[in-house]
């Protein structure tokens, strides 16, 4: 259900996407929604969370590993800023004709991307 709707709010923005549109993709009964989520807020969460835990978690967890060279880190982290933060800008950035809910739900995610992404890049770089 949460990759149905990721495609969705990636593809039409949070206010354009109800409830039942997630479970016409997924052939689901409201019950069945509402038993994971309460809301479409929680499952829009709950797909920035899976986007950010996809692409930055074991990235940051390999540039704290003190093991791990800074020639086999730089890659890694230039495929951070390139295709994790670029990606998410292509895919869920507010449009201009988004809902002032739904640009702020983007850009809450991406400052929680970022967040995730501070101490990881700051220890790098120093």
């Amino acid at each position: 259900m949460i990759d149905a709707a990721s495609a969705l709010f990636a593809e039409k923005g949070y206010e354009a996407v109800s409830v039942r549109d997630i479970l016409n993709v997924v052939n689901g009964a409201p019950g069945m929604f509402y038993y994971y989520f309460k809301s479409k807020q929680d499952i829009y969460l709950a797909s920035m969370e899976q986007y950010i835990a996809k692409r930055l978690k074991r990235k940051c967890r390999i540039l704290e590993d003190e093991a791990v060279s800074f020639e086999e880190k730089l890659p890694i982290f230039r495929s951070m800023v390139e295709e994790d933060i670029q990606g998410y800008m292509e895919n869920f950035a507010p449009r201009c004709d988004a809902s002032i809910s739904d640009t702020s739900y983007k850009l809450y995610d991406l400052v929680h991307m970022l967040d995730c992404m501070v101490v990881p890049y700051s220890r790098f770089i120093l």
